[in-house]
């Protein structure tokens, strides 16, 4: 079988993004079949990502070169209010955004545009190649439209790809219809959509008349990752964007003022390490509990040392959200903290209860979940369970972790892949009997 893979991100990017759509070309590869991938070419935070992601196993062509500027852009972050204190600077900033949403909705339109001419042009220099299927995968707009045009030029088989909704990009009502009216049209159009978790899938479904069908992210076991000795107290390890307070960790760190208060814990035992490029939004939130003295920022790291920092902690914390609207959402923080074999501790904000995050934690005994959706129970049990792993430390010298190797399996990417190529397989096998 011959694949072509079009993403945004796809290493050296370091971006989480880029992780999916290589695993697939890694393992599709791996598996006996032929893989090119079309990408857009730009660096962005390629810093250590060339060792860990080598690309030389299949055909890799760029549409667009990266710059400098570019991938300084990505790597400094800082606001240009930086010289504000944090509870001025945050209200003033949404004002600003808010401000210029339609100058920015007018520049993104047109960007997209460029950058969709580009790739339709690189497609057309793949021409005289053959492929029996296409899979976009969807980080910016642009690879919908693409992915449906590689399809026709190359008479073949069309894979949409949603790591995240296309709805996710709208700032406000309207373009959240415009957005879902492109995304329920991709769907009706490929032969095969998929995307990161069940309950996206059903969402995503609704309205379509078609099915979309889960494919879970998940972590590389062939990527070793070294054992870090446990250090004294208490630890918590959080890595990545809190999306200006999107993320909030209040509910875990309220538990944990309970129990520093209840005696059950000592505040100068408790440590939580801090990665990523937000330390001050993480600052702002444990301030509130006077945690702030317990709090440890390690900057933006490179990817291994994260995984160090990780596999040093006593808990990996993921945070996300379940709304009526947004469901479903499985960051790649978690298959981080599964890989890191540590147990995971999710705080899910939203309104809509029972999400699959936390379904999956306690199917496989991961770890524990707290939903704002059922905040009473969800801290009881948050306390309780912390209370326990505390006690079995302190007398043990490690909290206790008992992920089932069933979970280690179904979260493996290439046993995720196998069951893509099931479904490739299955495609273009209709499609050969169809034309036969």
């Amino acid at each position: 079988m011959r694949v072509l893979i079009i993403a945004t991100y796809f290493p050296p990017n370091a971006e989480i993004a880029a992780v999916r759509p290589y695993m697939f070309a890694k393992y599709l590869q791996k598996l006996g079949h032929e893989v090119e991938v079309l990408w857009r070419g730009v660096d962005g935070t390629a810093r250590d990502a060339s060792n860990l992601f080598p690309t030389d196993a299949f055909v890799v062509h760029t549409y667009e070169e990266g710059t400098d500027s570019q991938e300084t852009g990505a790597v400094s972050g800082k606001s240009r209010l930086w010289f504000l204190p944090y509870k001025v600077r945050k209200p003033l900033a949404a004002i600003y955004h808010r401000s210029i949403s339609v100058v920015t909705a007018r520049r993104n339109q047109s960007q997209t545009e460029e950058i969709v001419n580009k790739l339709k042009a690189a497609i057309d220099k793949l021409s005289d190649r053959q492929f029996d299927v296409v899979i976009s995968t969807f980080g910016n707009i642009e690879n919908v439209y693409a992915g449906r045009y590689a399809a026709k030029i190359f008479g073949c088989k069309w894979v949409m790809d949603f790591r995240d909704p296309v709805t996710g990009l709208a700032k406000n009502r309207r373009q959240w219809k415009e957005y879902r009216n492109i995304q329920d049209q991709a769907i009706r159009d490929a032969d095969l959509s998929i995307t990161v978790s069940e309950d996206l899938a059903r969402n995503l479904s609704r309205g379509t008349g078609r099915q979309v069908y889960a494919v879970y992210n998940g972590y590389d076991e062939t990527e070793a990752v070294a054992s870090n000795e446990m250090a004294e107290g208490i630890s918590f390890c959080y890595t990545g964007a809190m999306y200006e307070g999107r993320r909030k960790l209040s509910p875990l760190l309220e538990v944990l003022s309970k129990m520093i208060s209840a005696g059950e814990l000592k505040k100068e035992e408790l440590v939580f390490h801090y990665a990523g490029r937000n330390f001050e939004e993480l600052q702002h939130q444990v301030g509130k509990y006077g945690l702030q003295d317990c709090s440890r920022n390690h900057g933006f790291l490179s990817r291994k040392d994260v995984e160090q920092l990780q596999r040093s902690s006593d808990f990996y914390v993921v945070l996300s959200w379940n709304n009526p609207n947004e469901v479903g959402v499985l960051t790649g923080k978690f298959y981080e903290g599964l890989r890191a074999e540590k147990p995971i501790i999710g705080v899910i904000s939203g309104t809509k209860p029972n999400s699959e995050l936390r379904h999956i934690i306690e199917k496989y005994s991961l770890g524990c979940c707290y939903e704002d959706a059922d905040r009473e129970k969800s801290q009881e049990k948050m306390q309780e369970y912390l209370r326990q792993q505390i006690r079995h430390k302190k007398e043990r010298g490690c909290v206790k972790h008992q992920c089932s190797q069933e979970a280690r399996t179904a979260f493996r990417y290439d046993t995720i892949v196998e069951k893509l190529e099931k479904m490739l397989l299955q495609l273009t096998d209709e499609s050969a009997n169809a034309h036969g």
